[in-house]
């Protein structure tokens, strides 16, 4: 599922990896903490095609039909075709925290 899912990486804006906290710097905030979570998330690959199908990532939120047919379409149609398509599986998802302040 992972490796279907990140072919849509392709529709997101490349940044840097310190990109959240200038942006905050810019904005007069300063870093206070740093932290990392670690999920673990059980979901079918029928399960995140309506995830994809539903534009819950925010990359698809703007597509053109176009782009949606020939990068997002197959992606889901990947999913679909996966071995058991309604079992579960356990994805372990990995986020930085960030605190600021004034």
């Amino acid at each position: 599922m992972h490796v279907a899912f990140r072919k849509l990486d392709v529709l997101a804006s490349p940044r840097e990896a310190d990109w959240i906290v200038r942006a905050a710097s810019s904005a007069g905030l300063r870093l206070t903490a740093t932290t990392h979570i670690h999920l673990e998330v059980a979901r079918s690959p029928l399960g995140l095609v309506r995830q994809i199908e539903d534009r819950l990532y925010s990359p698809l939120w703007d597509l053109s039909a176009e782009r949606w047919n020939a990068v997002v379409v197959p992606v889901m149609d990947e999913l679909r075709s996966l071995e058991d398509p309604d079992r579960k599986r356990v994805s372990k998802l990995h986020s930085p925290v960030y605190r600021f302040a004034p």
